[in-house]
């Protein structure tokens, strides 16, 4: 698990809000609670937002890795943390797309993991492993030559292609690259700032 964004109120802000709601019960850590919370809802749509303006992935894939560790009246920080794990190649642009390339029949694999990149496979192809699940994979053969322990191949005497399946950067990775992670904070603190404010003043005029 990796943190990508954190998010604490700093003594600064925790005092000028103490001197507004003065007197008011619980009110500093309602309001801190609220403002901190509602920043990193913004700060996960923009994290998602840059990851996909540099990367091919699609928006699904990466909101599925990012969860909220919200924050609470007792904890007055919050953090945006992701799994991690690299991806399949499969989640990014590639052609054909979910399609079995398999076979005599086989067409060159292209995949696009940052916008402007990409290209063929002179080895590569896509296969969904034989079970009809539709979750397919991209591999290519490395050049070496293993024999077959499961599958069609297995228990025959010669040898096939070792394959690789083929992965892409893992969602912190890609918060990371092109300064992603940088702009994502800068937002969060942004919306903190003013949800602290509207939050304070909410409370005021109950």
């Amino acid at each position: 698990m990796s943190v990508l964004v954190r998010l604490k109120a700093d003594d600064d802000a925790l005092k000028n809000v103490e001197a507004m709601l003065h007197g008011v019960k619980g009110g500093v850590e309602k309001v801190t609670m609220r403002a901190i919370n509602r920043a990193l809802g913004s700060g996960k749509t923009a994290l998602s937002k840059g990851i996909r303006e540099t990367y091919t992935v699609n928006a699904a894939t990466v909101n599925e890795t990012i969860s909220i560790r919200k924050a609470s009246a007792s904890n007055l920080e919050g953090t945006i943390v992701s799994s991690g794990k690299p991806l399949s190649a499969r989640h990014f642009s590639h052609s054909p797309e979910g399609k079995d390339t398999t076979g005599a029949e086989r067409k060159r694999i292209r995949v696009t993991v940052k916008k402007g990149g990409g290209g063929k496979f002179k080895t590569g192809f896509i296969w969904d492993g034989g079970w009809g699940t539709d979750k397919h994979a991209i591999y290519i053969r490395s050049g070496g030559k293993i024999r077959a322990s499961k599958g069609y191949h297995a228990g025959k005497r010669y040898k096939v292609d070792k394959v690789k399946k083929v992965s892409g950067p893992s969602v912190p990775q890609m918060a990371g690259n092109d300064g992603v992670r940088e702009r994502v904070q800068e937002r969060v603190q942004e919306v903190f700032v003013n949800r602290l404010d509207h939050e304070v003043n909410r409370i005021l005029k109950l």
